[in-house]
């Protein structure tokens, strides 16, 4: 809560006319007052702090809350964090004895079956030997 020199009452729009009118003044992109809390614990999230911690400083009553807000950026985080998990893992893969690692190219025609009809005379052959 903002107030005046001597403790009055400060109306909230007159504080964001003033930031308005500074960040213009010294020539930062515009942004809203309201937009500093968003990028405070954005950044404090980025750096590592625990959302318990960003929880409190923001004044939320439950880490749920930031959560909801800032999920995000916790998913950004843990994609970070399997990435570096995966960075420990060699990439090289042994070769497999049973398997190697080379296919022979083989003609695709010779691995599908004939699909021709049978002649006259083979279907009747097959009719007097069954």
């Amino acid at each position: 809560m903002f107030t005046q020199e001597d403790g009055s009452f400060l109306h909230p729009g007159k504080v964001s006319d003033l930031f308005e009118r500074l960040t213009e003044a010294v020539g930062l992109p515009p942004i809203c007052l309201h937009d500093l809390r968003h990028v405070a614990a954005t950044l404090m999230l980025a750096a590592g702090v625990g959302i318990k911690a960003v929880s409190e400083t923001l004044g939320h009553l439950d880490t749920r809350i930031t959560r909801g807000i800032y999920q995000s950026v916790l998913d950004d985080r843990a994609r970070d964090a399997a990435e570096k998990v995966v960075q420990l893992v060699p990439h090289a893969r042994k070769a497999l004895a049973a398997v190697p690692d080379v296919v022979p190219q083989v003609d695709p025609a010779s691995r599908l079956p004939r699909m021709a009809p049978p002649r006259k005379d083979d279907a009747a052959q097959q009719n007097r030997s069954a």
